[in-house]
This record gives C-alpha cells, sequence and structure tokens, in this order.
C-alpha cells in the first residue's frame, strides 16, 4: 500500500522544476521538506503500521465482501449526502469513514474504542467535535459551506485514499492537475487502490464485526467498475444523475473555493482552462456513465437527481429495492426528519451561489448541449412521478 518509487520519483520532478518557479521561494521549500519528510519517514511507518495489523489480525484477510454497494456518480451529484444516509442504517449497510481510511489500522481502531469505553458519552462527543474542527481547519469556509463532510462519516473514497499518498502535492501545482487528479485518472495506480478498497472494506468488517451486512462505499472512480464488478459479482451500483450545465458549476465553483487553490495563490484568469478541464471530463463521465449503468439495469441503477433533491426518501429507497431489503420503520422515521433538515440547509445554502456563468468561463453551452442529448432524461423525473409529487 506504500506509493512506488516511480510515483515518488514523478512528484519529486513536479516539485522540483515547477514549483521552484513559484515567487514565494518560502513556500517552496517548506513544500519541498515536506515532501522529503513524508518520502524518508512517514510513508516507512505507514508501510509498518500496515504490516503490523497482518501480523495481530491475519483474520481480516479471511472476510468476505458479499453484495456490496457502490455509489457511484460524477462530482457535485450528492453522492455525499446519499451514502452517509444510507450508512446510518448500521444493521443493513455497513460504510468506511473518513477515519478508516486516512487511519487504515485496526490496532489503531481498537485502542481509540478501548480510551471511549473510559469517557462518558458527552466527553466522547466534546472530543470528536474537537477532532474534526482540527482536522478541517485548513478547509476555507466557502469549501466546507458546498460539501457535507465528516471524519466520523463516510465520504469520497479515493481523495481519502489519496491523502494517505503524496499526490495531494499535485493539487499545489495548478488547478488543472487538480482536475485531472479528482476523477482518478491515474492509470498505473489502478491496481494499489483496488487492493487498498478491497483490505478496508475487511479491516472494517472485521472490526466491527459485520457479518451479513452489504458493504458500502461512494466514489466518483467510475473507471474502476468494470473491474470491481469482476471482484465483486453480486455487487450492486448506485449512480445520481444531475443536468450537466448545473453539475459543471458546481465542480468548478467546488474546486475554486477549495483549500489548494488559497494555498497556491491561483490568479482568477485560470478560471477559464480550469472550465476547459472540467468540462472535457465532465463530458466523458457521462458517456461513461450511461454505457456501464445501462449495460447490466438489474444490479446498476440511476437515479434523477431532480428527484434526488425533491423527495430524498423516496430515492434512498430505490436503493434498499435494488438490493431487495425491506425498508426499516426507525429508517423512515429517519429519511422524514432527514428531508426536513437538507430543506433548512440548501436554504442556507442559497446565498452561496457562483459569481460567474458558464459563457463567461468560455464554456460551448450549446455544444455541451448537444454531447449529452441521451444523458438529460437520465437527471429528470418521469412526467407520472412529478404529478403524483405535486399530490
Amino acid at each position: 500500500m506504500v506509493p512506488s518509487l516511480s510515483s515518488h520519483a514523478n512528484m519529486f520532478y513536479l516539485l522540483l522544476f515547477k514549483l521552484c518557479k513559484e515567487r514565494d521561494y518560502l513556500t517552496y521549500k517548506i513544500r519541498l521538506f515536506l515532501y522529503f519528510l513524508q518520502l524518508m519517514f512517514l510513508q516507512p511507518a505507514f508501510g509498518c503500521l500496515w504490516f503490523l495489523d497482518d501480523v495481530l489480525f491475519p483474520g481480516y484477510r479471511s472476510v468476505k465482501i458479499e453484495k456490496p454497494v457502490f455509489i457511484i456518480g460524477d462530482a457535485r451529484t450528492g453522492t455525499t449526502q446519499y451514502v452517509q444516509i444510507l450508512a446510518r442504517d448500521s444493521k443493513n449497510f455497513c460504510a468506511p469513514i473518513t477515519l478508516n481510511a486516512t487511519l487504515p489500522t485496526i490496532h489503531a481502531w481498537k485502542v481509540g474504542t478501548f480510551i471511549k469505553s473510559f469517557l462518558s458519552p458527552a466527553m466522547v462527543k466534546r472530543g470528536e467535535a474537537l477532532a474534526e474542527a482540527i482536522y478541517f481547519s485548513y478547509l476555507p469556509r466557502e469549501f466546507q459551506l458546498r460539501h457535507e463532510g465528516g471524519m466520523w462519516e463516510p465520504d469520497t473514497f479515493e481523495v481519502q485514499y489519496n491523502s494517505l499518498r503524496i499526490e495531494f502535492f499535485t493539487q499545489l501545482v495548478d488547478m488543472k492537475r487538480t482536475a485531472h487528479n479528482w476523477w482518478f485518472p491515474q492509470d498505473e495506480q489502478r491496481a494499489d487502490f483496488l487492493r487498498f478498497l478491497d483490505a478496508i472494506w475487511k479491516k472494517v468488517a472485521y472490526h466491527r464485526g459485520a457479518p451479513g451486512q452489504h458493504m458500502l462505499i461512494k466514489g466518483h472512480f467510475l473507471k474502476e467498475c468494470p473491474e470491481l464488478q469482476e471482484m465483486y459479482p453480486d455487487a450492486y451500483f448506485v449512480a445520481l444523475a444531475r443536468e450537466p450545465e448545473p453539475r459543471l458549476v458546481s465542480q468548478i465553483t467546488f474546486l475554486w473555493n477549495g483549500p489548494w487553490a488559497g494555498m497556491a495563490g491561483v490568479p482568477r484568469t485560470v478560471l477559464k482552462d480550469l472550465a476547459e478541464v472540467c468540462t472535457e471530463h465532465l463530458c466523458e463521465y457521462s458517456d461513461s456513465e450511461m454505457a456501464f449503468f445501462d449495460a447490466k439495469p438489474e444490479t446498476r441503477i440511476s437515479i434523477p437527481f431532480e428527484g434526488y433533491v425533491r423527495e430524498i426518501d423516496e430515492s434512498v429507497k430505490k436503493t434498499y429495492r435494488l438490493c431487495g431489503i425491506p425498508v426499516p420503520p426507525e429508517v423512515e422515521t429517519a429519511l422524514a426528519k432527514h428531508v426536513e433538515e437538507h430543506r433548512v440547509w440548501k436554504k442556507a445554502r442559497a446565498q452561496h451561489d457562483p459569481d460567474f456563468t458558464l459563457e463567461e468561463l468560455g464554456v460551448d453551452t450549446a455544444e455541451l448541449s448537444r454531447r449529452h442529448e441521451k444523458y438529460y432524461p437520465r437527471c429528470v423525473l418521469a412526467k407520472a412521478s412529478k404529478s403524483k409529487l405535486k399530490k
């Protein structure tokens, strides 16, 4: 699970020959120092800790993953919130939380569980809130308002995976590279990623003692889905399909407000370059999504984003039906409560809309619409469903 030598060499090239051109030479030296710190100390330590799990808890390797559920959607389609809703049903679903993916060792989790056993629920809650505040303290407020992430909840898995490696340094090089890395396109890392995903699932299931539960994970790694289908023949796949125009605006705005933008001092003039990269990725993703989900509709469903926003509870129930699971009464109650909470959150978010349009960013909206002609019907509710909602 430790990055290969070629991966380190490529990153060294980026840092040495691209970041050294920055005007802020002090910032460059700090970043280069942090890179060598990870290369010489953090990665070897991580490798040793991973090996310690194999020695102390070898049983996790024999855990069998059956009927896992992959929430696979393009960036900014509501997949994070969707997987967090499902993960609250701990009787039927088991999902790695952010902490599991960024600290992927069973012995560390057991130490944390042991310490918590001596603390009151109130103390545990305060401690978790403090740890989360520290963990996300580097994120700008605008960024946090656009993402419902959490240290104790599941989140985008490939981003968590990259946080263990050195890829996050590429986000400090330029915004175009940040956008490229967002969709996890590095073919040379695919095998490592798939092994890591399988190991984390087995570790989480082993640690929590979750036999019979559907393992659950969310991400944008659509390219890996054919191989995941081979690894897990009984797997289910769920996508949220959103119209291209608002999806693209949300992607650009999200990246623009990210921590990497502020840390790298990115000028506003690169927005058009960012829009160009995001547009091409978006079109490619839409085409690939249609091809994959239409190939096996009995185990793969695409949920219209319009229906998800208007009636979250009904959309979530589609996943239960796909997996053949009755919706528990407590889940029904929780969904109704979440629908109301989401409406309040969306109302508070309305003041944080982007201050630019696709036309201003040089996006050919007519061409974008043409390329998504077959994709649009997936994003909206059928007329019959709309009439039912109105009643």
